[in-house]
């Protein structure tokens, strides 16, 4: 059965918009939509896994049978949360209550699972401060991170070379399962009891690690023996995914914890790992992003990178904040297609014709 719904101008202001599942053959109308991101967006490498994975679902949002927007919804921290990705919507129709209406209702028909808790996302601060105010009405901002980008040439990283003893352990499903049940540890990584990862907030749940553990990600982590940890098994860990787009590979590393003693391994592990993702790629641009909380230096992270590339700053300083809401059930107008009447009907309402 392939559900729908849609607003209606009566409940409305603005431009009515009909809602459905998004589907793989949408692929080229949904990457139509909007360049977005400086040509940096991850959404067509990562589109089919997004709309067919078992946690996320993508929506379409149609006006006069085209397709004007588009978001993926994740559910994630065991069925708990809701995390809203991906969100685009066409230049003519901006600024008419598309998307809001779209998201409305995405939010309502998932409200009505029963299980979902809490909505969450995050945003730059570019999006946060045109819509600070609309924001912080619906929202609670639960923490932020600093972000520092770099745009460098593979051709410029010079031969690098690890120490024989570097302190960096690699992690596995069983070894953030540790992690996870270190209280110590958690409260030093995590203090907001939250990981972030490629912009998605999750919750410290074994459930979430293979999430954290995807394809494209490489875990590491280490203790520094500099000073006393009480009970912690990690004093730096930092998480690096990647996407392949049109003008470069973009790398984002999530940094946590602030023991910068093994921070140099850390990153030239990071940089190693771009050279091999690149090796056989028609690619020589890199965007990397890095994440931190305020008590990391930025300065030393350049100073890091100019060891064994030419980074170029992109920007001075910018903020991913994490926002979140309580969500409640509420009506929703829910509709399916009948096979051989071409009617719409309300789910709850019975039909003898067959139902798509």
């Amino acid at each position: 059965m392939s559900v729908s719904f849609q607003s209606s101008a009566e409940e409305d202001v603005g431009v009515a918009v009909a809602v459905r599942e998004a589907t793989v053959g949408d692929y080229d109308q949904v990457l139509s939509i909007a360049r977005v991101y400086d040509g940096r967006d991850y959404l067509p490498s990562k589109y089919k896994h997004l709309v067919t994975s078992a946690n996320c679902k993508g929506y379409v949002g149609v006006v006069d049978k085209s397709i004007v927007a588009f978001l993926i919804a994740c559910i994630v921290d065991d069925g708990t949360t809701l995390v809203t990705r991906a969100g685009r919507v066409r230049s003519d129709y901006r600024g008419k209550g598309v998307y809001g209406q779209m998201k409305q209702l995405v939010r309502k028909q998932i409200a009505l699972q029963g299980r979902v808790e809490h909505e969450t996302f995050t945003t730059s601060d570019i999006n946060y401060g045109k819509n600070n105010t609309k924001f912080k009405k619906i929202f609670t901002e639960r923490f932020s991170k600093t972000v520092g980008s770099y745009k460098f040439q593979i051709s410029d990283v010079c031969q690098l070379h690890l120490d024989s003893s570097p302190g960096l352990q690699l992690l596995d499903h069983v070894a953030f399962e540790n992690l996870f049940s270190s209280p110590a540890t958690c409260k030093y990584l995590f203090p907001h009891n939250k990981i972030v990862v490629d912009w998605v907030p999750l919750k410290l749940l074994s459930t979430n690690i293979s999430y954290i553990l995807s394809s494209t990600s490489l875990a590491l982590a280490s203790l520094s023996s500099d000073c006393l940890w009480n009970d912690v098994i990690y004093s730096l860990l930092t998480i690096g995914s990647y996407y392949m787009c049109s003008s470069c590979i973009a790398y984002q590393l999530d940094v946590f914890g602030s023991d910068v003693t093994y921070l140099r391994h850390h990153l030239m592990a990071h940089v190693q790992n771009i050279v091999r993702l690149t090796a056989n790629e028609n690619c020589g641009t890199v965007w990397l992003e890095i994440y931190t909380n305020g008590d990391v230096d930025r300065s030393l992270i350049r100073s890091v990178l100019c060891e064994f590339c030419r980074p170029q700053s992109i920007n001075t300083t910018t903020i991913m904040h994490v926002l979140e809401k309580p969500l409640k059930p509420s009506n929703v107008k829910t509709f399916t297609t009948c096979k051989d009447c071409e009617g719409t009907h309300k789910l709850q309402t019975s039909c003898n014709n067959t139902m798509l």
